[in-house]
């Protein structure tokens, strides 16, 4: 049996996003028998339980809580190498800046291997100073860690350009829990919750607050296509995952105001029943300016929900383009606009998009293939072996 102790820091984190369900999809999935997997979870006593943590304890995953009460108090250093040596774990994963910094060292301090996940925090030049600086730290321990696991080939190759080895990345994409998203109910409920009208077009948008999520140029392109669909809606699903964002959040809000939208735009703020949330959509957009791998996409293709996608990153990895959706240049409101009105004309294309969208995601992304690529890697590493097969 593999011990492997994963930490996470979630100290202001307000919401589940990507990174979130991605760990929560990965501990949950792991075999008891094979993997003795813990989560440290650096949480400030002061505030209330995370929603991460509470739903990960929800799903039975073991919780290892580590207080700090500041950002500048490193304690965690400690409590992180006590918890190494407690259960004897061999291996530790990281998964954010703070986790690669403290996660790392504590690790080496023991003599215990670290494999880092690189979300993406280091392929963004941020216009927050707190961000640029989480970036740089995560790129310089990502860039020592043993291994180095990436979500899409795109962010493959972001590290290579940073100087990570080749033959340390290892590829593995998200998965997800396919039997969250099988056929339920069809959206109805949650448009009778929200004042939608059955017979509306419904166009959603799931994600953190974030001004590289591209929320203003989703607000700009509905205001376009209302004028083509007076009776459409548009949700934006989300909220600011972190404090500092907040103010963009109120931002979002006048500009909704400002374009006469709000009685055409709803904000939802986060939402945890997002396979609903799918299914009530007549598309999902991906309006994102940045985006590492977008595990939303494959959400709403589960769901049957084609997608509109900006043409960055990772997102084209997350789907067919022509098939189960379309792609369009990030940051351009009125080619999103023209997709949008593109697929709502033609119904029919978009029931057959949906069907070949729910047909490839069970094909690519279940969460079976991500933990057994991940437990594999797990293996390797206590066996030594990566370096003699590259």
């Amino acid at each position: 049996m593999i011990k492997v102790l994963h930490v996470r820091n979630c100290r202001g984190i307000t919401t589940l996003t990507g990174p979130e369900t991605y760990l929560l999809d990965l501990l949950a999935g792991f075999d008891g028998e094979r993997v003795d997997a813990r989560l440290a979870c650096v949480v400030d006593p002061a505030k209330s339980s995370p929603l991460f943590l509470e739903e990960a304890r929800r799903r039975g995953i073991r919780v290892e809580p580590v207080e700090i009460s500041s950002p500048l108090d490193l304690k965690d250093f400690s409590l992180v190498r006590e918890l190494v040596r407690r259960y004897n774990i061999e291996l530790v994963h990281t998964h954010d800046a703070r986790s690669d910094a403290v996660g790392s060292l504590a690790a080496r301090s023991l003599g215990v291997p670290v494999v880092a996940f690189a979300h993406g925090w280091l392929n963004w030049d941020s216009p927050f100073s707190k961000e640029r600086l989480y970036a740089a730290v995560e790129s310089f321990f990502v860039g020592r860690a043993d291994e180095v696991i990436c979500a899409s080939r795109d962010m493959e190759r972001d590290l290579m350009e940073r100087g990570v080895p080749r033959e340390r990345i290892h590829y593995i994409p998200y998965g997800i829990d396919l039997s969250r998203f099988d056929r339920g109910d069809d959206g109805g409920e949650v448009r009778a919750e929200l004042g939608v009208p059955s017979d509306a077009p419904l166009v959603g948008t799931v994600g953190r607050m974030h001004p590289w999520k591209g929320h203003r140029h989703f607000i700009e392109a509905a205001a376009r296509v209302v004028g083509t669909f007076p009776q459409a809606r548009f949700l934006i699903v989300g909220d600011a995952a972190f404090d500092g964002h907040l103010r963009y959040r109120d931002e979002l809000r006048a500009m909704i105001e400002r374009l006469g939208l709000t009685e055409r735009v709803i904000l939802t703020g986060s939402r945890p029943d997002i396979p609903r949330i799918m299914r009530a959509l007549d598309l999902f957009v991906l309006p994102s300016l940045r985006e590492p791998f977008g595990i939303v996409s494959i959400e709403a293709q589960a769901c049957a929900t084609p997608v509109v996608g900006s043409r960055v990153d990772g997102i084209p990895e997350t789907m067919e383009e022509g098939v189960t959706g379309l792609l369009v240049e990030p940051g351009d409101s009125v080619e999103l606009a023209e997709a949008v009105e593109r697929l709502l004309s033609h119904r029919e294309r978009l029931g057959e998009m949906g069907e070949a969208g729910r047909s490839y995601v069970r094909r690519r992304f279940g969460v079976e293939r991500m933990v057994a690529e991940t437990e594999r890697l797990y293996r390797k590493m206590l066996r030594g072996t990566l370096s003699a097969e590259g």
